[in-house]
């Protein structure tokens, strides 16, 4: 499993990392890479929940002081996965009200309306019998305050979409490998990628002042008369 940590506004990679597992001693080495070893200089973070939420409590207690945003979209995927949109289920009914007002929740353009739509859920939860209903209804209650961590957060984004963006550009390239002999094939790859990936301008980005600029030039990287594949070959060059 590839662990991938990207910045916010300039796009670029902050680390990856080649991993047996999403598991919580891998998840906590590559956290404590970015917070010991890169340093860099974080002032909120944004992520999926990850398996097990294996990422809610390894954040809690290594980033202390910096606020913590689940993803929404995630946990609407969730949602839509645990709860069945059949119109033959005897409970067609109260599933479509209750991913609704989930979504609203969720979706809502202020705190205000969120916390009173979350209250109304609240009050409202006894006659959702069902296990599946339950589970869904535990998982926002539990993780309420993380999903709207962004509303207290002006700039802090609801969503880790823009990570999905990289995560997709690497998959395309690893559909059109046939997997990897071995493990130092696979980082190798990954290094050459990562890169690349760092070099290359954008073309079709939706904020304009980004294209034409690489990740590592909004960063504010000098990189003229660079080539990224001669960069890539330094035997001595440290690469996150």
């Amino acid at each position: 499993m590839v662990l991938l940590a990207s910045d916010k506004l300039t796009h670029d990679l902050v680390h990856l990392d080649l991993v047996e597992a999403e598991s919580e001693d891998d998840c906590k080495s590559f956290l404590l890479t970015i917070k010991d070893n890169i340093r860099y200089p974080i002032t909120g973070i944004i992520s999926d929940f990850g398996k097990g939420r294996v990422w809610l409590n390894l954040i809690a207690d290594l980033f202390t002081d910096i606020p913590h945003q689940t993803c929404v979209v995630h946990f609407q995927r969730y949602v839509n996965q645990r709860i069945p949109k059949s119109k033959k289920s005897h409970y067609y009914a109260q599933n479509k009200f209750l991913r609704q007002l989930v979504a609203d929740i969720l979706f809502t353009d202020n705190f205000n309306d969120s916390e009173e739509l979350f209250s109304r859920l609240k009050k409202i939860k006894n006659p959702f019998k069902v296990k599946y209903q339950k589970m869904i209804i535990t998982s926002l209650e539990n993780h309420y305050h993380t999903l709207t961590t962004h509303f207290h957060n002006p700039g802090l984004p609801r969503d880790n979409n823009f990570v999905e963006n990289t995560v997709k550009q690497l998959n395309r390239k690893l559909k059109q490998i046939d997997g990897f002999k071995n493990k130092d094939n696979a980082k190798n790859f990954l290094k050459l990628w990562s890169i690349f990936y760092r070099f290359k301008p954008f073309t079709d980005s939706n904020c304009e002042y980004k294209n034409g600029k690489s990740p590592l030039q909004l960063a504010g990287a000098n990189v003229t008369n660079l080539d990224w594949l001669k960069y890539s070959q330094k035997p001595k060059n440290r690469h996150s």
